[in-house]
């Protein structure tokens, strides 16, 4: 398994709405942090083998990255553990 070098925070399947939806959350110091880590990652040759199994298969509909943060009345410590494990 490749890890993009974040915090995995978990994956999901939606049980409403669009259907076939697979979503995984991943927690990062900040943006240029996960700019860092994917350039890094982008680069490896068994994440260039995957892209090119997923392009062959035609699997892959749509692709959507967000990038968000907690709400202020929201506690949340992830990009401090983001930080703290290096991860």
């Amino acid at each position: 398994v490749l890890v993009a070098g974040g915090r995995f925070l978990g994956m999901f399947v939606t049980d409403t709405g669009p259907m076939n939806t697979l979503l995984h959350m991943w927690a990062y110091a900040d943006a240029a942090d996960r700019e860092t880590r994917r350039r890094s990652f982008e680069a490896l040759p068994e994440w260039k083998a995957y892209r090119r199994q997923l392009d062959d298969l035609d699997a892959l509909v749509q692709a959507q990255t967000m990038l968000i943060r907690p709400a202020p009345f929201v506690t949340l410590d992830w990009p401090t553990a983001a930080r703290a494990t290096g991860g």
